[in-house]
C-alpha cells in the first residue's frame, strides 16, 4: 500500500493570489481617491516527492521531516517499502524519489540482496531528482559503495563525519536516530537516559525541513 502522507490542511490551493493596487485620482470630485485593484493570479509548481524505504534505526527521523514537509502547501509527499516499489515497478511518477535501503549490505539477513538489486535497478532509471537517503550511523561509511556514482548522487545522511562532508554530496546531514517517528518523544528520553550528550536536546526538525525545502524548490523547476 501506498502511504500518502496525512496534512493537517484542507486541500491545496494549486494557485497563488499576488494583488498588485495602482492609484488613480478621478477628475469629478478632488476630495475623493479611487483605488483600482489589479488581480494576477500566478501558478505555483506542487512538488510531489516519493519516499521508498526499507528497515534501519535511524529512518524516523527522516520520516518525521517528511511529514513537516507534507504540512506545506505546494509539497505532496507519499511513500511505500521497498518490496511495493519493485512489485509495482517503480511506476510512480514524482519530481523527487528519496531512496532508502538497510545501511549494511554485508548483513544478508535483512539487506535481501535479490530485492535490493532490482530496487536500484529502478532507483537508477528514475529521471527525476534522485536523493539517496543513507541510514548508517557511522559517518564515515557509505551505505551505497555499490553504485559507482555514489559521490555525486544528492544524499541525507545520518551522523555523517567531516571527512564524508568532504567527499559525499551530503544536501542534508541528520544526527538523531530513531526507529520509528510514532516513537519519536520515547526516542528522545531514550537517548538522553543513555548519556549521549550532544543530542541532549535533539535536533531542530523544523530546520532540518526548511533546509531541505529550500534545496528542493531550487533543483525542482
Amino acid at each position: 500500500m501506498i502511504i500518502k502522507r496525512r496534512k493537517n490542511k484542507m486541500k491545496k490551493n494549486k494557485e497563488e493570489t499576488k494583488i498588485d493596487i495602482d492609484f488613480e485620482k478621478e477628475i469629478n470630485n478632488e476630495d475623493y481617491v479611487i483605488k483600482t485593484t489589479k488581480v494576477k493570479t500566478t501558478k505555483v509548481k506542487t512538488i510531489k516527492l516519493h519516499h521508498v524505504f526499507h528497515t534501519g534505526a535511524n529512518i524516523g527521523h527522516y520520516h518525521r521531516i517528511l511529514d513537516l514537509l507534507n504540512n506545506r502547501m505546494d509539497v505532496e509527499v507519499s511513500m511505500c517499502r521497498i518490496d511495493e516499489y519493485v512489485e509495482k515497478e517503480g511506476k510512480f511518477f514524482p519530481d523527487v524519489l528519496t531512496y532508502q535501503t538497510f545501511p549494511d549490505q554485508n548483513r544478508t539477513a535483512k539487506f535481501n540482496p535479490a530485492l535490493v538489486k532490482k530496487a536500484d535497478v529502478l532507483f537508477n532509471s528514475f529521471k527525476g531528482l534522485k536523493i539517496l537517503f543513507d541510514a548508517h550511523d557511522n559517518g564515515d561509511i557509505d551505505a551505497y559503495y555499490r553504485f559507482p556514482n555514489s559521490r555525486e548522487i544528492p544524499r541525507i545522511k545520518s551522523f555523517p563525519s567531516h571527512w564524508f562532508l568532504s567527499n559525499y554530496n551530503v544536501i542534508l546531514p541528520i544526527s538523531l536516530a530513531t526507529t520509528d517517528y510514532r516513537t519519536f518523544p520515547e526516542e528522545i528520553e531514550r537517548i538522553r537516559k543513555n548519556g549521549r550528550e550532544k543530542f541532549k536536546e535533539g535536533y531542530n526538525l523544523q530546520k532540518s525541513a526548511n533546509t531541505f525545502y529550500e534545496y528542493l524548490k531550487k533543483e525542482v523547476k
